[in-house]
């Protein structure tokens, strides 16, 4: 039985845009978690986590509604550790609040789904599942948060011992809280490593980001490629 305590100060600030004061996206949050883990084995472990958070910003948004707000998030999962031959990482689920000081927003509830593991079937071949789920500030009118949720699927295929290829997808939904606004994201990606040494990596990556909203002349298709050098040392 192990117990962990951790604890974080984020300071967010926002610049101006086109001489419009950005302040009241600006954000301070401290978060306090603490965990407590089970374990089996060296790569089996089942734990329980509770999160706080404190949140203040620097000014009041157009609808001069206060976001600040306080909030928890309660978490049950398994991990398999960092150095199994066919599993490895943490999965979890749970439940998220976010609670704004001011009584005119209600508070912000959502199911929590959150994970980072990789299944390697094979020697050459590894899959890896990631999901985030978590409770956002927005300054919409009327609206006291975005409830995010992201999961994504990667393959990764050594074709040579040198020569790497990932594929993959992610798929995001925002959903805004009392207001009708709900936005989705599907990031496909294709991806190529060349290790021409073991200090000298060559890399390619394609990927295809399509935004869809629910508002008027939001949505928009993105493409990027990039080449490039990675030397390890």
């Amino acid at each position: 039985l192990s117990v962990q305590l951790r604890g974080s100060v984020s300071d967010t600030t926002y610049s101006d845009t086109n001489g419009t004061s950005n302040a009241d996206r600006d954000t301070l949050e401290t978060r306090q978690i603490a965990r407590a883990s089970w374990e089996f084995k060296p790569t089996f472990s089942a734990f329980a986590e509770q999160e706080l958070n404190q949140r203040e910003k620097s000014a009041l948004p157009p609808d001069g509604i206060s976001r600040d707000s306080e909030g928890t998030r309660t978490r049950v999962g398994l991990d398999f550790g960092a150095s199994g031959a066919i599993l490895r990482g943490t999965i979890s689920v749970g439940y998220g609040q976010q609670n704004p000081d001011d009584s005119r927003l209600r508070t912000v509830e959502a199911f929590l789904f959150d994970a980072n593991l990789a299944w390697r079937p094979s020697e050459i071949t590894s899959f890896l599942l990631t999901a985030q789920s978590d409770i956002y500030d927005t300054t919409t009118t009327n609206s006291g948060g975005v409830v995010s949720h992201r999961v994504g699927l990667e393959a990764r295929h050594a074709f040579r011992r040198y020569l790497i290829a990932t594929a993959g997808l992610t798929y995001t939904v925002n959903d805004y809280d009392a207001v009708t606004t709900r936005e989705n994201q599907l990031l496909s990606y294709l991806g190529a490593e060349y290790y021409a040494s073991p200090e000298l990596v060559l890399f390619a990556r394609y990927q295809h980001l399509n935004f869809d909203s629910n508002e008027v002349n939001r949505d928009y298709e993105a493409d990027e490629f990039r080449v490039g050098v990675r030397l390890r040392r």
